[in-house]
Order: C-alpha cells, then structure tokens, then sequence
C-alpha cells in the first residue's frame, strides 16, 4: 500500500484553525440559540406559574373579602337591631317616666278631689232638713207635708224649692219610724 501524501502541516494547522473557528462559531450560535430557547421556555414557565399563583391568590382574597363583607353586614344587622331596641326601649323609658310624674300628682289630685267632695257634701247638708218622729201614712204626699209644716211655722215654702223628699231608715234598726230628709 501506498502512503498517502500528507498535507503540510502549515496548510492542516490552518485548516484546523479554520475548522475550530467555524466550529467555535457554530457552537456560539447554538449557545445562543438554546440560551435564547431556554430563556423563553424558562420565563413562559415561571409567568404561567406566576399568573396561576396571581389567580388562586386573587381568589383567596376574593373568597376572604366576600366573607368579611358577609360579617360586616351581619353587624351592621346586629348594629341596627341593637339600635331599634335601644329606640323602643328609649321610648318606652319616657312613657314609663311620664307615667310616673302623673302617678306622683295623684295623691295630691285625690286629696284635692277628696277636699271638694267633702265640701260638696257639706253645701248639700246645709240645705237638708231633717224631720224626726213624723208619722208615717200610706199614700203620703211627702212635699204637702212640708208644705203644711211650712205653713204652720209662718214660713211658706215653695214647691220649685223642694229639690227631694224621703223618708231615711233610722240609725237604730230596732225603732220602726224612719226619719223624713229633704
């Protein structure tokens, strides 16, 4: 077999050299190119974790925040029913106060109304007269008897004056007669 004629070794060397730059370059490219691939890949997977972590995290504080507006209008319910209560029982305070104002003139009412009665009933007894041990008689027209009493004692006494005549039981149960009272 013959040998092969080798290149000179100035020639190789600069093949080699022009081989290792353009292999050297190449794999720059690729770097660059998975780089770039990677860094895309890599940034699409962590925006797509980011925005599925943004999601479930918007909905937590969604769900948190319908739930404390849930409690807030519960107190807000409370806080108004507390308040219509503490209304009625404001109102019911005042009239149970006006009441008892009112109660407190009352004795003061009951004894002037007491002093007036009394006083009424004194002004009806000045005008009464009382006849005792009169007889009494069926069919007795008791105004004629005081009209006849009237006439005998010089002091004649007009009918129209006459508001009542009647006959009152005696005080003492055991005595038949009963007094006559106008």
């Amino acid at each position: 077999m013959r040998k092969r004629k080798q290149p000179e070794p100035d020639v190789l060397n600069s093949i080699m050299d022009t081989l290792e730059l353009k292999i050297a370059n190449q794999m720059k490219s690729f770097k660059v190119s998975i780089e770039a691939v990677v860094t895309d890949s890599v940034k699409n997977a962590v925006n797509l974790v980011l925005e599925r972590e943004m999601c479930k995290l918007t909905t937590s504080i969604n769900d948190t925040l319908n739930q404390f507006n849930l409690r807030l209008n519960d107190m807000h319910d409370s806080v108004n029913y507390m308040s219509n209560r503490q209304d009625a029982f404001d109102a019911r305070l005042k009239t149970m106060e006006e009441d008892s104002l009112r109660r407190k003139e009352v004795p003061t009412q009951l004894s002037m109304l007491e002093s007036k009665i009394d006083m009424m009933d004194q002004q009806v007894r000045q005008s009464n007269i009382e006849i005792v041990n009169l007889p009494e008689r069926r069919d007795e027209n008791l105004i004629a008897v005081l009209q006849n009493i009237g006439s005998i004692i010089k002091h004649p006494i007009n009918p129209a004056d006459i508001v009542s005549v009647h006959r009152v039981p005696h005080m003492d149960k055991k005595s038949p007669t009963r007094k006559m009272a106008s």
